[in-house]
């Protein structure tokens, strides 16, 4: 299991044997995947997470959705990947897909719904987890308060 900073949405592309060639690729901008030999590929996506809110009433971005997938790729076929980055403050996460085989939608942003992405295409499918909700503390006479 390899670590992948949260900012990063991930695409990644593996051999036809999970534990048997043991190469992948991973994606962790927009690219192309060519498959160096006619197999079936294992290919996960992850959306990109949801920025949180700047400001009051505070909280933190959606997670983003997840699909994966086993696609058959002739030799030489060329595929589009594009990766979904983490949003920006008050910003969704992008969408990550791997052509039209799967995809994963990013997380919303934080302050509204915060609700996670989806995943759509290949045989699993999981909903990034819904963003926190934040807590203010004002100084002076004022009392503190929870926005939920």
């Amino acid at each position: 299991m390899r670590y992948v900073s949260p900012e990063k949405a991930v695409v990644t592309a593996l051999g036809q044997s999970l534990y048997g060639e043991g190469r992948f690729q991973t994606f962790y901008a927009s690219g192309t995947f060519t498959a160096p030999k006619a197999a079936v590929y294992r290919v996960r996506a992850v959306g990109g997470a949801g920025g949180g809110i700047g400001g009051s009433p505070y909280g933190g971005g959606g997670g983003g959705g997840f699909s994966m997938g086993e696609f058959a790729l002739a030799a030489g076929a060329a595929v589009t990947v594009t990766v979904g980055a983490g949003g920006a403050v008050n910003t969704a996460g992008g969408t990550t897909s791997f052509g039209a085989h799967c995809s994963a939608t990013g997380g919303a942003a934080g302050g509204g719904t915060r609700a996670g992405g989806t995943g759509t295409g290949g045989y699993f499918q999981a909903s990034g987890g819904a963003g926190g909700s934040g807590l203010e503390i004002s100084s002076g006479s004022e009392i503190g308060r929870a926005h939920v």
